[in-house]
């Protein structure tokens, strides 16, 4: 049976790290073998000390930092490398959340013998409400970004501009690594240590190339919604922090990238994402909203977020899109919504 390590990357923030890590060890209906790991990433020692005793029965390492998440994002791959009893390695940021179902439904995908899955997109948590987003308001805690029963492929094709066109600012890193296979480390993929935020694209683009060059690699995007729920909550996330100071940061975060790509992933360059390979896991084995929101529920209990003003405003407006889509599951559960 293959052996699978799953390494929870931390910096800071103790309380998001306890929910991610309660998240991986709560999966149901899985056989999957794994072992996790939880890397420390911080020029605070502190931090590390608190790490080690909340975890005194667990595996708790701590690799150089630079202050960068490509630092700490690489470690990973680093520390996958260097234990050879691991087949794969699913890397988890520490403040993000597994749905119970993901490690059932990772299993699926590994019929396929994959080297490396993608996440094109993931439900989120939030402070802010979007009305172009289906959202939910989690009592009075923060809103659920969710994207079931939407066609997210398509407008994933639309969003993820080109960057050798536009603005890295204005298209966002297009796919997460979810998994990856020992025989993968051979394509020697590496995160930009250098970017504050978008460090992870650099991977991306890597891996989009191996894909067109390499055909005997088995990667694979994944149309699945029901795996990995991204954490906006994070005040210390560099989403967040992304924030502050944002255009001076957008300029010097684009000089960098632009550096990085230089005369590089010539292959790629006609962005054409519709060469991508895209799984889709069994639809009974689906993780609904109803199922979600509950989920949600219990785990924001346990985080201590402040009191939060929910506006429920477009709730009927989504309703009213579920009902012209005909997106029967949307369209109940905003129809009991609003009753």
């Amino acid at each position: 049976m293959s052996s699978f390590l799953v390494t929870l990357l931390t910096s800071s923030n103790l309380k998001y790290l306890k929910t991610c890590y309660e998240s991986v060890k709560n999966q149901k209906f899985s056989t999957i073998n794994y072992t996790i790991v939880i890397i420390v990433n911080t020029l605070n020692d502190d931090y590390y000390n608190i790490v080690l005793k909340e975890f005194p029965n667990d595996i708790v390492v701590r690799t150089e930092c630079n202050g960068r998440a490509g630092k700490g994002h690489n470690s990973l791959l680093s520390y996958f490398n260097e234990h050879e009893e691991f087949d794969y390695l699913i890397p988890i940021d520490g403040d993000d959340i597994l749905y119970p179902c993901a490690l059932q439904r990772i299993e699926i995908y590994m019929e396929y013998n994959p080297d490396i899955l993608m996440l094109p997109y993931s439900d989120i948590l939030t402070k802010d409400h979007n009305k172009g987003i289906i959202h939910y308001g989690i009592e009075n805690r923060c809103y659920l970004n969710f994207n079931n029963e939407l066609d997210m492929r398509s407008q994933w094709y639309k969003d993820k501009a080109s960057p050798f066109e536009y603005n890295i600012n204005d298209t966002n890193t297009p796919g997460r690594l979810l998994l990856m296979s020992r025989k993968a480390l051979n394509l020697n993929l590496n995160y930009d240590e250098v970017m504050k935020w978008y460090d992870d694209y650099n991977i991306f683009l890597q891996i989009f190339e191996a894909y067109v060059l390499r055909k005997d690699y088995n990667i694979f995007m994944l149309d699945d919604k029901d795996i990995y729920l991204y954490n906006r909550l994070n005040e210390d996330s560099v989403t967040e922090l992304f924030k502050i100071d944002n255009e001076r940061k957008k300029v010097d975060e684009e000089k960098q990238f632009r550096r990085a790509i230089f005369n590089k992933f010539l292959t790629i360059r006609n962005w054409d994402l519709k060469k991508l390979t895209f799984l889709t896991a069994d639809f009974n084995l689906s993780f609904n909203i109803n199922q979600k929101v509950e989920f949600v529920k219990e785990i924001t209990k346990k985080m201590e977020l402040e009191h939060l003003s929910i506006n429920t405003n477009s709730y009927g407006q989504f309703y009213l899109f579920a009902k012209t889509k005909n997106l029967k599951e949307l369209e109940k559960f905003f129809k009991t919504v609003l009753e």
